[in-house]
C-alpha cells in the first residue's frame, strides 16, 4: 500500500476529496471549516514536524468526501517505529457553533461515510480524526517518512509528512486526566488548564492536556522551566513554537 503514487494525489485535486493533516490546535467543524476560537491568520503548515522521543505527538485528519461515497482512511509510516492511535472526532453543538471533542477509537483502516450513520448533522462535508503517534524512547533520531491516505470511491489522495525525531527524551511519567478549559474555548487554553472543568479522557481537550504535561516534563529535565502557561501567544499555535524551544537545547 505504501507504493501508492504521490502523483495520484494530483489527479484528485479537482474533485470532491481532499485531505489535510493539521495541528492538534486547529479544530475542524463538520463543515470543514476550523473553528472559530482557533482560527489564525497563518496557521502551521504539517510537513516536517518535529517529535520527541517517549511521547505522544496529536494530528489532526480532516477527509472531505462526497455524501453516499464509501471511503477509507490509511495511515502509513516508513520505517515503522511509531504506534499509531486513530480516533474519529465527535463534534458538541456550542453557542458558537459545532466543534469536535469526543474521541473514539477506530481501527485501520478506517471507513468513512457520510451522511453519518450514527449521528448525522445536516450539511456535513468532512470526517475529523484525531491521530496520535507515539515514538518509543529507543527510536533513531532522523527523518522517518509518514503519510495519510484517503481512497474515496475511485479516487486516491495522499497527504505526506516527513516526521524529524530529535534526540529529546520526554522522562517516564504516569498522565492521569486533570482540568481543562471548556470545549468552546480554544485549543491551546487546555494546555495549561485555563478556566478547568472536568472532562472524559477521550477528548481531544485532554490529550492536548496530555502533551502538554509531557513537554513540561521534558523541559524540567532539560534544567529550564515550562512557564509558558504564564503568557499564551496571540494565536493557539504558540505551544508548538515553544516546544520547538525545547528541541534546541542540549539533551543532559
Amino acid at each position: 500500500m505504501w507504493a501508492i503514487p504521490l502523483s495520484l494525489c494530483f489527479a484528485a485535486a479537482l474533485a470532491a476529496q481532499s485531505l489535510e493533516i493539521r495541528s492538534e490546535f486547529q479544530r475542524v467543524d463538520p463543515f470543514g471549516q476550523v473553528v472559530a476560537a482557533d482560527r489564525t491568520e497563518h496557521p502551521r503548515e504539517i510537513l516536517s514536524p518535529a517529535v520527541a522521543r517517549n511521547a505522544w505527538t496529536s494530528f489532526q485528519i480532516t477527509a472531505t468526501i462526497p455524501e453516499n461515497t464509501p471511503s477509507f482512511l490509511y495511515v502509513q509510516q516508513k520505517p515503522e517505529f511509531f504506534e499509531l492511535k486513530l480516533y474519529k472526532e465527535l463534534y458538541v453543538r456550542t453557542p458558537g457553533g459545532w466543534v469536535p471533542d469526543p474521541l473514539r477509537a477506530e481501527n485501520l483502516p478506517a471507513f468513512l461515510f457520510l451522511p453519518d450513520p450514527e449521528a448525522p448533522i445536516p450539511g456535513q462535508a468532512v470526517v475529523t480524526y484525531w491521530l496520535d503517534v507515539w515514538v518509543p524512547e529507543r527510536t533513531p533520531a532522523g527523518r522517518m517518512r509518514m503519510q495519510a491516505v484517503l481512497k474515496s470511491g475511485d479516487r486516491w489522495v495522499i497527504s505526506p509528512m516527513e516526521v524529524r525525531v530529535m534526540e529529546a527524551a520526554v522522562p517516564k511519567l504516569r498522565w492521569q486526566p486533570g482540568r481543562v478549559a471548556p470545549v468552546a474555548a480554544r485549543a491551546d487554553a487546555s494546555a495549561c488548564a485555563i478556566n478547568g472543568e472536568s472532562a472524559p479522557p477521550e477528548t481531544i481537550r485532554q490529550s492536548i492536556r496530555r502533551n502538554a504535561v509531557q513537554y513540561t516534563a521534558l523541559a524540567h529535565s532539560l534544567g529550564t522551566a515550562a512557564s509558558w502557561c504564564q503568557s499564551p501567544g496571540p494565536d493557539p499555535e504558540w505551544f508548538l513554537r515553544a516546544r520547538e524551544k525545547l528541541f534546541k537545547l542540549p539533551v543532559q
